[in-house]
């Protein structure tokens, strides 16, 4: 009952019962140069240029300034490179590069430039500047001179409306006649479209799903589909109406996907959709453009005004820690993206009391993370909404718009119980070799987890030091795994070490990570973890086949064991001499194995490594 007081208290303060709390609009108007503008713009940053007939507004992140010049030609297609520099196009005047009203540059068919009507232009990832023109191609500005690409060197049409890159660096170009061609780089591919209508648009998803929003000249109605890289799909939303009038689309981070139209701003998440309209807090309803920032924040135009669209979620945690233990900690917050990792984290937050609140300005898919100080309540393990001790086992929580029901998410933190007391010790190394260092790097503040095997009890939890160096002392005699935590990267089969009466330390149980995930660093210095009579394996790590060389004087056994501690393979030789043994894993899974070389009297021990 005091808990459920405390969290009604809680969820009061912070206006919560507020459904609509976590979607925040803000309008200019009175702050642009003019009421009619010509073209808008939004970079990755969050810098926004609108272009008039007479000048500039431009807005930083938190101010608007106007700047005055009749200096350039009429057009509504533009770009700004985040350094200021805008890219201008017009109907009938070629490209002008604006820096500021005492440098401004204008190119034409003299410079190399395909065609003097520009309709589109667009920054790649690399920094060229692709333009596509009404009649003549695409013209591509590298900063020194213009490529250009037509229907003689694979261009399929020559009227070009839209032009999108997805994050492997393709481009993708859309013409008035209702084709899309899609350049790698070296040639172009001419996609099968599900239509034959005017591109009006292209929005690449993360997950590479690609959008197109078309013209249809049968129906005459404004149509999107979806190709998920098998299939094509035509999209119906229902809260735009029988015949909807789309101006633009693009995607965010998470995948989902916006639609400007003139009833309002529509979101859809795969499933679901959410219309947000005047009411809600837009400057109007007709919504004509569109663009989006890196951390998800929206920037829509309207007839004389601009909206930003900013949208949050919080987070209720519920944290359960043993009676007696001190609510002492922080709360960790984590965002699938796109990138090496699968998530990052966001935010972060502590907490003394619980139920905790957190708030993070944006909407996806989240992981929550409990982290209890370790210097306070050393036996209480950072545990993840779901009850685990590791992200990938982690339940995942969806909030796709800023709407929705705020909810209540309880984590029992997990509790590490009572241990005998050993001579084993165990160490090692979390580096970075992801191929953007000379060197491999260390990595801190990663967590590592002990675990007996079989089982998976917890037996200690550490962090890395600052030359990402982990270590476990006092540790009685057992089989254990050694897990490795660094949420959005996967490990591979983790590390397993046998603590005995006789063989106690073990060094160097190095993982490396890289773009791929975590794996088991360098063998060097644990290929042998015992040799009592001459014996060795190779290579190692090893792809399918392993080569075990001993000398045999009657009968020897070797036994496989996997890191749950199970014999996965058995063999006996006999005879005497020198014997070399070929021993298949193509039937096993990849990861760490010991490999146990008996002949009765001695006993040989190595950990090898399949991959």
């Amino acid at each position: 009952m005091v808990k459920k007081i405390l969290l009604f208290i809680v969820l009061a303060l912070f206006g919560l019962n507020n459904l609509n709390a976590q979607c925040f609009f803000k309008t200019y108007s009175t702050e642009l140069l003019n009421e009619y503008h010509e073209g808008f713009y939004v970079t990755p940053k969050g810098k926004i240029v609108c272009r008039f007939f007479d000048g500039f507004s431009f807005f930083d992140g938190s101010t608007w300034k106007n700047l005055q010049t009749t200096a350039i030609p009429h057009g509504n297609s533009l770009a700004m490179e985040e350094n200021g520099t805008v890219w201008l196009g017009s109907f009938y005047a070629g490209l002008t590069k604006f820096v500021d009203t005492n440098n401004i540059t204008n190119y034409d068919t003299s410079d190399g430039l395909a065609s003097m009507e520009i309709q589109v232009i667009k920054i790649a990832p690399d920094g060229k500047i692709w333009i596509g023109h009404y009649g003549g191609g695409v013209s591509v500005w590298n900063g020194t001179s213009f490529t250009v690409y037509d229907t003689t060197n694979g261009l399929s049409d020559m009227f070009i409306r839209q032009i999108a890159f997805d994050k492997n660096g393709k481009v993708y170009i859309g013409s008035m006649n209702g084709t899309v061609d899609v350049f790698d780089g070296i040639k172009f591919t001419k996609m099968n479209l599900p239509a034959n209508g005017e591109i009006n648009d292209i929005a690449i998803a993360d997950n590479g799903d690609i959008y197109i929003l078309t013209y249809e000249m049968t129906s005459y109605m404004d149509v999107v589909y979806r190709f998920d890289g098998n299939k094509w799909y035509q999209l119906n939303f229902t809260k735009l109406g029988a015949e909807p009038s789309i101006n633009k689309i693009l995607t965010d981070q998470a995948n989902h996907l916006y639609l400007a139209s003139y009833n309002g701003l529509l979101k859809f998440d795969g499933k679901n959709e959410s219309l947000y309209t005047q009411n809600s807090g837009l400057f109007a309803d007709n919504v004509s453009n569109m663009g989006i920032t890196e951390d998800g924040t929206i920037y829509l135009t309207s007839n004389t005004g601009i909206t930003e669209f900013k949208q949050a979620t919080t987070f209720v945690i519920d944290i359960k820690q043993p009676n007696g233990s001190t609510y002492d900690g922080k709360i960790v917050v984590f965002k699938k993206m796109k990138g090496v990792k699968a998530f990052t984290q966001i935010a972060s937050q502590s907490y003394t009391a619980s139920p905790a609140v957190i708030t993070v300005n944006t909407t996806g898919d989240f992981i929550i993370l409990v982290e209890p100080n370790a210097s306070v309540n050393p036996d209480l393990v950072g545990t993840y909404f779901g009850d685990v001790d590791i992200w990938d086992k982690a339940t995942v929580v969806q909030n796709h718009f800023c709407e929705s029901k705020i909810d209540t998410y309880a984590v029992k933190v997990i509790q590490i119980p009572p241990m005998p007391k050993g001579k084993g010790y165990i160490s090692g190394t979390v580096k970075s070799t992801d191929g953007t260092r000379g060197v491999a790097e260390p990595i801190k503040d990663v967590d590592v987890t002990l675990k007996k095997v079989p089982g998976g009890v917890i037996v200690k939890k550490t962090k890395t030091n600052d030359n990402g160096v982990y270590e476990f002392t006092e540790l009685d005699t057992a089989t254990y795994a050694i897990f490795v935590d660094i949420p959005g990267l996967p490990q591979d089969t983790p590390r397993i070490v046998k603590i005995t009466e006789t063989d106690t330390s073990f060094k160097n149980q190095d993982y490396k990570v890289d773009s791929t995930g975590i794996k088991a660093g360098d063998f060097s210095g644990i290929k042998e973890k015992r040799n009592d009579f001459k014996a060795s394996v190779y290579p190692n790590p090893f792809s399918d086949k392993l080569f075990v060389r001993f000398f045999n004087n009657g009968i020897t056994s070797v036994e496989i064991v996997n890191i749950s501690g199970e014999v996965v393979r058995s063999f006996k030789e006999t005879g005497h001499g020198e014997k070399i043994m070929t021993i298949n894993f193509s039937d096993l899974p990849h990861g760490l194995y010991v490999l146990k070389i008996n002949n009765g009297e001695k006993l040989s021990v190595f950990t090898v490594s399949s991959y």
